[in-house]
């Protein structure tokens, strides 16, 4: 095989998108709905005058794990469409509570009633109106 086979190789291979690399498309969406217990959202995808709905759009990669930002329904966030069809939500602006999972004894909640730490187990939570 000579270099110019191997460049059509790997040529046809890119076409076909088994070169290893994966592409992924972003793309904004219309929250219509928020299932905090599965961290997904279900959302819908204007193209022009067409919809599509997309359900289980995930918040972040692993369930209860790390920071999470829940968006308001009807706001717009933008996602990212994996190769296998798995969606997951980059970017929201206006959003309704923050969970940050530290490990299944640490964490914190926030929304518009305040703070709580660690579920509010040891009788922590704080309301931000009140030290305000």
């Amino acid at each position: 095989m000579g270099p110019n086979t191997r460049d059509i190789i790997f040529a046809i291979r890119k076409l076909a998108g088994v070169d290893g690399l994966k592409q992924s498309s972003f793309m904004t969406a219309i929250v219509n709905e928020v299932q905090e217990a599965d961290r997904t959202i279900s959302c819908t995808i204007m193209m022009g005058e067409a919809e599509t709905k997309l359900t289980d759009v995930l918040l972040q990669t692993e369930p209860n794990d790390g920071f999470i930002l829940f968006p308001k329904v009807d706001t717009e966030v933008l996602i990212c469409l994996m190769p296998d069809n798995t969606a997951y939500v980059v970017l929201c602006n206006d959003i309704d509570k923050v969970i940050c999972v530290i490990d299944s004894n640490n964490g914190y909640e926030f929304d518009l009633n305040g703070f709580i730490f660690n579920g509010g187990t040891i009788g922590v939570s704080v309301n931000m109106d009140l030290l305000t």
